[in-house]
């Protein structure tokens, strides 16, 4: 067994230069957008600026096919590349494992992990303040399924509803509009383990 967890990806390596470009300004814009989320970027946003315009000269320049022009603008795209690199990889320290901030920043995330994938899953059921949960069946453990209210942090109490021997579970009572986190533990002779929480607010 083993949790997961996630890690931003720029799906940008098959896009044309223009392409790029436009995929660069997006996600500046919307980190510029979410400042309160995104309060100290790094690399700046200014720089991000500053490559994605200095790209985009280059583009335009290399248009004559010129080599010494086309080579300046592969080191121009080679540049961005590098600092779009290390921009989502602050957008990975900030998230905390939060996809929804994650996409705030107009990227996409891989699942990684560290075993085995656990696919975990959280519904609304259709009677308010319920929530069904499921995860990939294991053999020879039980399940302990938790929540916590919103934030998450490394001091939330999580809160166990339930210990099932089956792959599935529903919790209910929890308050309307609310945003919980759920997780579920694999418990085995050998001890605990926790899969990655997702979020859910509650209808």
């Amino acid at each position: 067994m083993k949790s997961t967890n996630l890690t931003v990806v720029l799906n940008m390596s098959r896009l044309s230069i223009p392409e790029k470009i436009n995929k660069a300004l997006s996600i500046h814009n919307a980190i510029k957008t979410n400042a309160a989320v995104f309060a100290t970027p790094n690399p700046s946003l200014t720089d991000v600026l500053k490559a994605i315009t200095e790209l985009e000269t280059a583009w335009h320049n290399a248009q004559d096919g010129g080599k010494s022009l086309t080579a300046i603008m592969h080191d121009k795209e080679e540049n961005l590349m590098r600092i779009i690199t290390n921009l989502a990889h602050y957008v990975e320290g900030v998230c905390k494992n939060d996809i929804e901030i994650i996409h705030l920043a107009k990227l996409d995330v891989r699942k990684t992990t560290s075993r085995t994938i656990i696919d975990f899953e959280i519904e609304q059921l259709d009677h308010s303040g319920a929530v069904g949960l499921r995860v990939k069946a294991r053999k020879g453990v039980f399940y302990k399924w938790q929540y916590t209210l919103d934030p998450l942090s490394s001091t939330s109490v999580w809160t166990t509803a339930k210990t099932t021997n089956t792959a599935s579970t529903e919790i209910e009572n929890l308050t309307v509009g609310s945003k919980y986190w759920f997780r579920v533990l694999f418990v085995d002779a050998g001890g605990e383990i926790a899969n990655n929480p997702l979020s859910l607010i509650i209808n």
